[in-house]
Order: structure tokens, then sequence, then C-alpha cells
């Protein structure tokens, strides 16, 4: 079947801009019916790509090398890096492009410009933009080269580089890269020179909208490392450096899955890039995990509704699918403040007051909303006497004296530069896990060093005779915005829902919501997650005793000890109150 080339544009491109997104019409500098004006009024009315000012695009502006395999890396496929494997001596490890460039070259994208140089700020070339997304569709999609490959020739005095050649007649037969036409009437590919804004943009546009068959992945990914992996994503997407943090990956995930059930086209293309696997895949794992989650000694709720305005019948196979897969409620109402008030008792109801509303008001145009709510209440195993004032040393570099709980514990987990443990909640199946980055580690480094295959194997840990343990008793509450979440994570086509109804709705908001209260009895944290679419189109060297001290910034989990899979996870940075 074939689906659309699909992009995550621009986070760095919008760096080059901090204006408002306007229609390529808004820009003086853009005429109507030029070249480029269709491809600009794309993505900048989808908000792919800004303008240098409220009335300027600056075509004849230039994109960076490092701007284009941050779109690359962002667009999706390949293996991750979990960590800075590819050097060059001008890549900052802190850099904002530095794990773009390490995902570029380890998956043969870019390769640097010889002796550890990349040059991030250098201008991309014609002939290196070509070759960038020749190889990244070669990777992803598996690139046609009888069909595309094109006998070009080129002129001496339009030269390109060997090592371009091929790319340049790949994305000349497909269409990509076209020609500039001269007053002898030859045509010059001008390889060797600066991309420009427009330029980019175009090409980036004809490879979006240029139909290829998916490439077969060779082998299966496990379905909870791919959801310990987006989990992972939607963490990172959700994290202010320096703040503490609290989300359910889950809840983002029912609530993405019930939006799938329905999806098609870049939508679903965007959603099972976040996934890792297919939608189908998705729901089959998320449906045995509603299945099996209770333990008899949690207070645990996981719930799926589906609202919908009466104006708009769901297809019945929807409607169905939800239902006996997800165990979504649906409900059919009028759309109006009653309803709003219906929604949000629902949710207080189901996070047993933790979280008592998810949204203020309902617009005229909307017509749908699908909702997650999930509720974590357990009793340690063995509880905390007491909470003894000790040094948390803050994100910022100060100190302040918190109150925290001290304990001996037994899974003692450790990797590069992270070491941590998990304590049990009462009945064993649940336990909160604490990963405390070491040396010069930060929590921000560490969750970009992991994929989801690795962070299991990290929570897996190691049984140990004793791990003296401190961390602090701590409440976090977090609100997001979904949509930037998303955008963060590669997922922007939120408008192919053509699974759900026939009338035409896209995806015009969503939030999520979580809390969480970790003290000396135990742990209770609620979340949800709405999305609301509208109207359009180690003295014995045989005992293993550890030390785990939980005071400078860390992550942690609630984790489902059979699968090891986080329930909710956040980080801890500073001490508040």
């Amino acid at each position: 079947m074939k689906k659309r080339l699909l992009s995550l544009l621009l986070a760095a491109v919008l760096l080059l801009s901090v204006s408002p997104v306007l229609a390529a019409g808004a820009f003086a500098d853009v005429p109507q019916g030029s070249w480029y004006a269709d491809a600009v009024e794309r993505f900048t009315g989808e908000g792919y790509v800004k303008g240098v000012s409220d009335t300027a695009f600056d075509p004849n502006g230039t994109m960076t090398r490092a701007m284009v395999v941050t779109i690359l890396s962002r667009m999706g496929g390949g293996q991750i890096p979990t960590g800075l494997t590819a050097e060059f001596n001008d890549v900052a490890p802190g850099a904002w492009y530095a794990m773009p460039v390490s995902w570029a070259a380890e998956n043969a994208i870019a390769n640097g410009m010889g002796e550890g140089i990349f040059a991030p700020d250098a201008p991309i070339t014609r002939e290196q933009l070509a070759a960038f997304l020749w190889r990244y569709m070669d990777m992803r999609y598996g690139f046609d080269h009888d069909r595309f490959f094109a006998e070009q020739a080129f002129a001496p005095e339009d030269p390109v580089s060997s090592w371009a050649e091929d790319a340049m007649r790949m994305m000349i037969g497909a269409g990509i890269l076209k020609g500039k036409a001269q007053t002898d009437g030859t045509v010059r590919f001008d390889a060797k020179a600066t991309c420009t804004r427009a330029e980019a943009v175009t090409m980036l546009d004809r490879m979006l909208r240029l139909e290829l068959p998916d490439k077969e992945p060779e082998t299966a990914p496990d379905a909870m490392d791919a959801i310990a992996d987006a989990s992972l994503k939607l963490l990172r997407a959700s994290h202010e450096q320096g703040k503490n943090t609290v989300v359910s990956p889950l809840s983002m995930l029912f609530a993405l899955d019930l939006l799938a059930e329905g999806s098609k086209a870049a939508t679903l293309q965007d959603l099972e890039r976040l996934f890792g696997i297919s939608a189908e895949e998705m729901t089959a794992a998320l449906g045995d995990i509603l299945k099996n989650m209770q333990d008899g000694h949690t207070k645990l709720n996981c719930a799926n509704s589906v609202w919908v305005n009466e104006t708009c019948p769901l297809l019945p196979d929807y409607a169905a699918r939800v239902q006996e897969k997800l165990q979504a409620e649906v409900r059919s109402r009028v759309f109006n403040d009653a309803t709003v008030r219906e929604m949000n008792g629902w949710v207080n109801d189901q996070t047993d007051g933790m979280i008592p509303s998810v949204l203020d008001q309902l617009h005229p145009d909307d017509l749908l909303v699908l909702i997650n709510a999930i509720l974590f209440k357990a009793d340690w195993g063995e509880g905390y006497f007491d909470a003894r004032d000790k040094a948390f040393h803050n994100a910022d570099g100060t100190e302040r004296a918190t109150p925290m709980l001290a304990g001996e514990e037994h899974t003692y987990l450790s990797g590069r530069d992270v070491i941590g443990f998990r304590k049990p909640f009462a009945g064993g199946r649940y336990s909160f896990a604490v990963l405390v980055p070491q040396n010069e580690n930060t929590p921000e480094r560490l969750l970009q060093s992991l994929d989801g295959a690795a962070l299991r194997r990290l929570l897996r840990g190691e049984a140990y005779d004793e791990v003296h343990t401190w961390m602090p008793k701590f409440k976090a509450e977090t609100q997001l915005d979904l949509l930037e979440v998303l955008s963060d994570v590669g997922v922007t086509h939120l408008s192919d829902l053509g699974g759900i109804s026939e009338m035409p709705m896209f995806v015009s908001r969503g939030v999520h919501k979580a809390v969480i209260d970790v003290n000396e009895s135990g742990v209770s944290a609620a979340a949800v997650t709405a999305i609301v679419a509208s109207k359009g189109a180690m003295p014995d060297p045989n005992r293993k005793i550890a030390t785990v001290v939980a005071d400078r910034p860390y992550v942690y989990m609630i984790v489902d000890n059979e699968t090891l899979l986080p329930i909710f996870t956040g980080i801890y940075s500073q001490v508040e109150g």
C-alpha cells in the first residue's frame, strides 16, 4: 500500500524566526504565482516553517546543514542513537543539533566533511541536500532506484561532485530536483550552489508529495519495547529543563490510539511513527495491558471515553472497535456547557478527585472529544516511618533542605553514568523506580541516551542484599498543551480522520494533566489526556550492597514489574514550596 512521505518540518527552521505563522500571500517577498509560492503557502499554513518577520519569508536566504539533518531526524525512520557515538570536533554534545547530527551519521545520511568536521552552521548546497534526501528516502522507505534513476549528463561548466552524481540523478528522476533554464536553452543544476530557503522548502514539499511504497521492517519490534520507546519520546517532549515534571505517557498513548483507530493516510503514518509499531499492534498491546493491569492490592483505574457531538454520527465500525478493543465508553451528546460538566464529572470520578476537570469549554465547531484517565494509588510494601531533612542539589546549582525518605531496598539499577533502585508497592506487582544520573550526566542527557529496549533492561536491575536509599517526599503536577508535545515527537498531520466519521474534522486542541504525591505511606498519581477534534478538513564479597541517594535531579517512574513499562514518569529537579 502506498503512503505519502511525511515530514515533521521544521523545528530547526523555526530558529530562523519568531514571527507568527503566515500564509504565503502575507509575505511581501513571495509573489503569488512564483515557482515556490505554493510550497511556502503549504508549509507556513500548516505551521511547518515561519517567515523571518511578519511580512518577509526571505526566499533567497539559506538553510544550514544542521537545520536539514534536524528536519530529517524529526521525520522519523532509522535507529535513534543511544548516545553521541558519531563524534565531530565542531558538534558540542549539548548543541541543539547534536543528536540529529549523530542520528544522520549513524544512518549514513550525512557523513560530515572529513577530518572530524561536520560544519553544522555551513549553508547546505544543492548537491548536499539532494544526497541527504536520497539517503534518507532509501533508509526510510526503500527508494526505487530503477524507477527514478535518470541518465543525466552534467556539463563541464555545471559540475557535480562525484560522490553526489547518483543522488542528483535520483532526485532529478523523481522530480524533486529541477534545473534552471538558461537564456541559451540549456539547463543548469547548480549542484555546488548554496540552497536557498525557497529551494529547500520546494524540494522538501516535492518529497512530501511523492508517493512511495512503505519499506517493510527487517524485524518486527517488540510491542513492549515500542511502548517504552514512545513513552520516552513523550517524556522528553513534555519536560522543561530545570522544572519538576510528571506525565503519564500511557494515558497519552491510550488517547492517541483512540485517535489512530479512526485515522488514515498522513495522520495514521505520523502516529505509527511515534508508536514504532502499527496502530493495530498498538491497540492489541494496550488492550492486553488494560485487561491485565489489576493486581488486587493497587487502586488502579484506566478508562477511555469517546464523546461525540450528536450532529456527527460515528462510523459504526469505529465505535465497535474502540468499545471492544479499548473498553471505551461512547457517549453522544449535545455539545454545550452541560456536556462539559458531564465530561469533567467523568474525569473527576475516574481519578478519584485528584484531577477535577480537563476542559473549560466546548466550541461550536467541536465534534469529538477522546479522553483517557488513569488513577494509581498504592501503599509501599515496606513503608517509611518518617521523613528527615537532607540537602537536595537543585538543577540550578543551589542546595535546599527537604524531607527525605530513607529506606533499604533490594533491586539495584545501574548503567552508564546512572544508578538507581526500585521500591516495590504492596503486592509486588508495581514499583517506584528512581534513576539518579552520575558524574556530569543529567536527567535530560540520560533520557536522550535511552531507547525503549535499553530503558526496560535498565529497569530490570539486579537483586542486591541491601540497597540503602534516600529520596524526597514531594508532590508535583503538570499541565501540557498536547499538540505542542505531539509536534515535538513528529505528529503534525492531524486531519486525516475519515475512519471516525464521514464529517471532515481535524484535531484542534489537546491537553494532558498529571499529578503525583510521594510520601511515607505510598504514592498517589492521576493523569488525564483529552483530544478534541473540530469541524473542518554491592563486607562479604558475595554480598551485594549499594547506596542510592536521590539528592540531585533524577528521573522517577511507576513501573509495571511484569512488563517493565512505565505507567507514570517524571523528573524531580528542585525542591519547591
